[in-house]
């Protein structure tokens, strides 16, 4: 059951409705993917498959589970009250911002200063949106609508409001005291909240664009957003690379995942979507375009066993959406709440982070360093590469003298992927069949390379392979040792962040909380390869060297 109901009453009002979701295909133990119900091969692996991804490829919404960069209980420890600089170099969204925050002690009193940068102008302007409007409203009435901005299509008049109120006369000032300054000038400028602030610094071109981008969408645009939406994340051409997606998840989750694509709003199964009827401008383009691809999904930014606990705060415990509603909305309330408390500074830029030192420079001494630097993927092969995320940002990192727990965290999401060869899948899938059918049942019609067992176990297999052995070959390949040598930098011998394989899988273990973890696995966008390592500036450059 997906929907909860106040009343027996309010139930048998609802039954109309909720009958077809009881019967809804997708909620079925015996449901199957088009590609088997017409008896043909699956789109994605014959020549008309098309691209992995389908749609505008900009990453909105996160893709790996948010974390708190601090983790203060682990480092400075509770009692630590002194300044704190975070620097968040390619942000994304501000979902490790939020966690961070609500991370400090309930008795810190020191200041933060939190630098958040992206190059993407979409992301930046949603991150100055969703902080102004925490900064500005109550805690209640901020989380409700902030959630709205970051994860739905279509938001309420209520929300049109809030960006209408107290962000766009914001923004439209600065661009009509600097309509005389060169295009060439970046300006900034800061408003302050009482012993809370939030600094912007944009090219005027930027500013410029940032009115309209986050303004309601002209009368002649709105009607074709929804249509526009729904063609790329309901593609026909698309269908079996969505049913590849949501096969390996449980029934209701499925059901679920599909009323997201379908509603375009992130409510509980059983809310009320019609209030929600303006385009949402921070996800749409002027023409209307939907900004994301199809693969998108807000679950892969979180953690699914934390989103669970969103069923304690009133959703039913088959509705994982509405799960991570309410938990999303307790989050943002916790934050906005904590934010009326302390005194810290928001600083948003848009650059790449390899030209981030240029502004660093032009700041007071005290500014310019970080008890944490925190870079996503960027030190993959195909963004900076570790050595030059190294050797930008380390001088950056507070030494080691004025605080020993300052960390520069990176994540390496497609290294393994880069690495592995084609025969490991076949040579994993021999040595480890005993393995994956502890927590996957075999099957008959596994040995149908189209069948959803076989595919469900060829997912399953991809969590089991031996990724250290070919995180060391990635390391062998770009000379990892010496990358941190070059930037006066050694990675942490015990990681006191994150763990170094967060969502791996150990093979050695299949109890009942191992079971658990592998379907939230196969439920969620990972695959359990993503690797975290987290440095430390030395002062020697003679760095540790570090197992894969």
């Amino acid at each position: 059951m997906s929907s909860q109901y106040c009343s027996r009453e309010c139930q048998k009002e609802h039954w109309g409705t909720h009958k077809a979701d009881c019967k809804n295909p997708y909620a079925d133990d015996k449901w199957c993917p088009r590609w088997v119900v017409q008896g043909r091969s699956p789109d994605f692996i014959t020549s008309q498959g098309g691209p992995a991804m389908f749609g505008t490829l900009k990453y909105l919404w996160g893709n790996m589970p948010a974390l708190d960069i601090m983790k203060i209980d682990r480092n400075e420890g509770t009692a630590y009250n002194n300044d704190i600089g975070l620097c968040f170099a390619a942000s994304g969204d501000i979902r490790n911002v939020i966690l961070s925050v609500l991370g400090l002690p309930k008795g810190f009193r020191a200041h933060s200063d939190v630098f958040i940068n992206d190059k993407v102008f979409d992301i930046v302007c949603r991150n100055f949106a969703m902080l102004l409007i925490a900064l500005q409203c109550s805690s209640n009435e901020a989380a409700d609508i902030i959630l709205h901005i970051w994860y739905s299509a279509r938001i309420s008049i209520k929300a049109s409001r809030a960006i209408s109120t107290f962000v766009l006369p914001l923004a439209e000032a600065v661009v009509i005291k600097i309509k005389d300054k060169s295009p060439t000038t970046i300006f900034s400028k800061t408003w302050e909240f009482g012993t809370r602030s939030l600094r912007l610094s944009l090219l005027k071109k930027q500013w410029q664009a940032l009115v309209p981008k986050l303004a309601a969408l002209s009368a002649a645009v709105s009607p074709k957003t929804e249509s526009n939406r729904r063609a790329v994340m309901l593609a026909p051409t698309r269908q079996d690379h969505v049913d590849r997606a949501i096969l390996t998840q449980p029934e209701r989750h499925r059901q679920c995942t599909m009323r997201f694509r379908e509603m375009g709003v992130l409510l509980p199964f059983s809310g009320d979507a019609r209030p929600y009827k303006i385009p949402n401008p921070t996800l749409f383009d002027s023409e209307g375009n939907w900004q994301l691809h199809d693969s998108s999904d807000p679950l892969n930014g979180w953690r699914l066993e934390e989103v669970s606990s969103g069923v304690q705060l009133g959703a039913p415990k088959s509705d994982v959406y509405g799960a991570f509603y309410y938990y999303l909305l307790s989050k943002l309330k916790g934050f906005c709440e904590r934010l009326s408390n302390i005194d810290i500074t928001f600083q948003l830029l848009q650059y790449d982070a390899s030209d981030l030192p240029h502004y660093l420079k032009t700041l007071p001494e005290k500014q310019r360093f970080f008890d944490r630097i925190e870079v996503s993927n960027i030190v993959d092969r195909g963004y900076l590469g570790l050595e030059r995320t190294l050797t930008t940002l380390a001088p950056w990192l507070k030494p080691a003298d004025v605080n020993p727990h300052a960390t520069l965290l990176t994540l390496f999401l497609n290294a393994v992927a880069e690495c592995e060869e084609p025969s490991e899948t076949i040579q994993i899938a021999k040595d480890r069949s005993s393995v994956v059918h502890k927590f996957l049942p075999p099957h008959p019609s596994m040995l149908s390379r189209h069948s959803p067992a076989f595919i469900k176990y060829m997912v399953a297999i991809e969590f089991f392979k031996n990724f250290g052995a070919i995180f060391q070959r990635y390391m062998d390949e770009i000379d990892f040792n010496s990358c941190g040598n070059v930037a006066g930098m050694e990675p942490r011998e015990k990681q006191t962040i994150v763990e170094p394989w967060p969502l791996r899988l150990d093979p050695k273990v299949d109890n009942s909380e191992a079971q658990l973890k592998f379907e939230f696995l196969m439920a969620s966008g990972h695959t359990g390869c993503e690797r975290y390592i987290e440095w430390i500036r030395v002062a020697s450059k003679s760095g540790r060297h570090i197992a894969a």
